[in-house]
């Protein structure tokens, strides 16, 4: 098949001319060394979701980090933290029994979903305890949880560091 220019939905390298990811957004690979959240913010259409699927890709096929990519589209009419956060738990582990090079490892066993307040940093530090490589996940369509993510990310962040 030819490569051809696409301009409806993602687009691959495989299919599609496009520039490499880390040449498009200088300075990613340095934030994820340094273990630094980003948020790729642009207009409709414009390739946040090509970058993070093709970031994933890359740093998967790198080797030194476990890469996951997560859209939140589907659950983003949740605004109370109490259902958000048991929401998110339950699609990072629909996306890890997906993933094949994660779906080896167990995520979110036995865990209590009423205990919202800290099962997003319980779940993912126990996961990634008994990984071999860091983990980092790449979130899409994060925007409408304002609510749920201003109540996890401080907690998030100190835990994870």
């Amino acid at each position: 098949m030819n490569k051809y220019f696409n301009t409806a939905g993602p687009c691959n390298n495989e299919n599609h001319y496009m520039l490499p990811t880390l040449d498009r957004c200088k300075g990613l690979m340095s934030l994820i060394i340094q273990k630094q959240y980003f948020v790729i913010y642009s207009a409709r259409q414009s390739g946040k979701t090509t970058i993070l699927l093709d970031l994933t890709k890359q740093l998967n096929n790198k080797g030194d980090y476990y890469t996951l990519y997560c859209t939140l589209e589907s659950t983003q009419k949740i605004d109370d933290p109490k259902e958000g956060i048991p929401a998110i738990i339950k699609l990072l582990k629909r996306m890890i029994n997906r993933d094949p090079l994660l779906n080896k490892f167990s995520f979110a066993q036995n865990i209590d979903y009423k205990d919202y307040t800290n099962i997003l940093s319980q779940s993912l530090g126990e996961f990634c305890s008994i990984i071999d490589k860091p983990l980092v996940i790449l979130f899409h369509e994060m925007g409408t949880y304002y609510r749920t993510i201003n109540f996890v990310l401080p907690d998030f962040r100190y835990n994870m560091s």
